[in-house]
């Protein structure tokens, strides 16, 4: 193998012919026009050049002793599919050229070629090599980011189980080092009026953490905070609105990139990062990207603070506000889980959407619907029950079928049922008639049982929902929702349905949901003249009881009844199982 002399910055032909002629006339053709020329006698060599040297195309015999230019076709779409093949070849062969094209070569080229022709088609090799590589990097460099952002969204999720903000902060700095591969990195805080302190840094001398106390306006932190701006230099010797005096040696470059931590309309501190490990200065990118790591941060760092003040809040409130107060902790973790979901992938679709893929871009805008719905059904549910409590709830009554609504409800867990790898037996007796009752109300206690029963479920658990008659009362229906999960011990009975009661402890292990989907099971059955319990009939997993009239004919005699009965919504649907 011979390496021509040249700038190793221009683009490299590998030539593989046995022919020396013919590698003589490709050399004084290409190298001329910028090319660097590597030859290869046989296909045999074709996987150390690749392996050695930065080849952005493969220009090949079609005949050779050893191997053919269809052998090293298959070779190199081996080891580097990207890189591009042309076909040289004696003969005009159509058969062959179409096979090639077939295989993935680029080009077939026939002698006696022109000059022209052999440079016009490296240079579409070189375009198209060059281009696939852009690709492929900024499909790493997407998939990597997107890494960071869920990583980051996890901090973000488990702020609540930190036992204290340093905790946190060290976590998000060793998340932002390794990111964005930096030797130094701080962040800062205003902890006291005016002035900005590090409160955890990567890289710093021990002294100049403990002495830095800097002003509101000063040194570029106190201007990112002034300013609410990020700041973005290649060079801080070049920039005449900031001294460099004070750390000299400090820093092994002179770029320089600081984002603002924003909560609501105040900034809270700034995340610093100086001194990349490849020596390379600080970009627009890296600038896009550490903007959404500081707003992800900052939603982390107010979770934190939020949980810590209600912590401190529980110990001198009375029992009736410790509930409350649990409710509202409980509310903002499940309320910030899916908000984070949402905002993180936005935040990446608007910074890459150049770059996301159609089915990467669907499944960021699938979790971003998921994330909605999620809080959709929370806040739903939230102000049914303060509207039932208040005396203010409209009351609508109409005729359905309850097979219809238990579809109806059951289509829109399926993602979560999918996920969890749950089986569903949906089981309605054909003989029961239309019910005479509030279809929304009865929708919500029915998703409030659904959405425990595969919340608290096992993966690739059952739930299993029965309705018939009330075997001792015709007028009265029955309706039972089993899962296969965990078993509620009996002496929990009453107080799972005590408003915004959970079982388990929020500071130290946090129960799925905020407490509210029993209390407003409860509190519409009591309206609706039913009733609703733990089931104890089973020895295994947990069963909710609901009884209920089948003609909720009361509820015209409440004052907020809306007289309006719509007719009939569902069609009637036979006995079957939902899948």
């Amino acid at each position: 193998m011979q390496r021509a002399t040249a700038d190793s910055s221009n683009p490299t032909v590998l030539v593989i012919d046995d022919d020396p002629f013919s590698r003589a006339v490709i050399r004084e053709t290409l190298e001329p026009k910028g090319y660097t020329i590597l030859d290869a006698l046989t296909g045999k060599e074709v996987e150390i050049s690749i392996a050695r040297y930065p080849v952005s195309v493969v220009l090949t015999a079609i005949e050779m002793p050893d191997s053919s230019g269809a052998d090293v076709l298959q070779m190199v779409k081996r080891l580097q599919p990207d890189l591009p093949v042309i076909i040289v070849s004696a003969d005009q062969d159509f058969h062959a050229a179409r096979q090639a094209l077939r295989d993935g070569a680029l080009d077939y080229l026939v002698k006696p070629f022109s000059d022209n022709e052999l440079c016009q088609s490296v240079a579409r090799g070189v375009a198209a090599y060059e281009k696939g590589v852009e690709s492929r990097q900024q499909h790493e460099e997407s998939e990597r980011r997107l890494a960071d952002l869920v990583l980051l969204r996890e901090v973000g999720e488990t702020a609540s189980g930190e036992a204290d903000m340093q905790s946190l902060l060290e976590r998000i700095l060793d998340f932002v080092s390794e990111a964005v591969h930096v030797e130094t990195v701080s962040l800062m805080l205003v902890e006291e009026p005016g002035f900005l302190t590090i409160r955890v840094s990567r890289g710093l001398p021990d002294k100049v953490v403990a002495g830095t106390r800097i002003p509101i306006g000063d040194t570029v932190a106190g201007h990112v905070v002034q300013t609410g701006e990020p700041f973005l230099t290649a060079d801080l010797d070049e920039d005449e609105r900031f001294s460099p005096a004070g750390d000299v040696g400090q820093y092994s470059t002179r770029s320089a990139l600081s984002l603002p931590l924003k909560s609501r309309d105040r900034v809270i501190g700034v995340l610093n990062v100086n001194n990349k490990r490849d020596g390379a200065t600080f970009t627009v990118t890296d600038q896009y990207f550490l903007a959404s790591v500081a707003h992800q941060a900052t939603m982390a760092l107010e979770n934190l603070d939020l949980v810590n003040r209600l912590k401190r809040e529980t110990h001198r409130l009375d029992a009736l506000n410790r509930v409350r107060t649990r409710l509202v902790c409980t509310l903002s973790h499940e309320l910030r889980t899916p908000l984070t979901t949402v905002l993180g992938f936005a935040d990446l679709i608007l910074s890459y959407r150049g770059m996301v893929a159609d089915v990467d871009l669907l499944d960021y805008l699938g979790n971003i619907q998921e994330g909605g719905l999620q809080m959709e059904r929370l806040i739903s549910e939230m102000m049914m029950l303060f509207s039932l409590d208040s005396g203010t709830a409209i009351w609508q009554l109409e005729r359905f079928n309850l097979k219809a609504l238990s579809n109806e409800i059951l289509s829109g867990f399926v993602n979560q049922i999918d996920n969890n790898g749950i089986s569903v037996n949906l089981w309605v007796s054909e003989k029961l008639p239309e019910l005479l009752n509030d279809a929304e109300k009865l929708r919500a206690v029915l998703e409030a049982l659904i959405d425990n029963a595969i919340k608290f479920n096992h993966p690739e658990g059952l739930i299993c929902i029965s309705a018939d008659f009330l075997p001792a009362d015709s007028n009265m229906l029955h309706i039972r929702v089993f899962n296969s999960g965990g078993k509620i011990p009996a002496e929990a009975a009453e107080e799972i349905f005590a408003p915004y009661s959970q079982l388990g402890e929020i500071n130290t292990n946090k129960p799925k949901g905020v407490g509210i989907g029993l209390t407003l099971c409860k509190t519409v059955v009591e309206i609706m003249r039913g009733e609703i319990s733990l089931d104890q009939s089973s020895d295994e997993g947990t069963a909710f009881s609901l009884i209920l009239p089948l003609q909720c004919n009361h509820l015209q005699e409440s004052a907020n009844y809306v007289n309006t009965i719509k007719g009939q919504r569902f069609s009637v649907c036979g006995d079957s199982s939902w899948n």
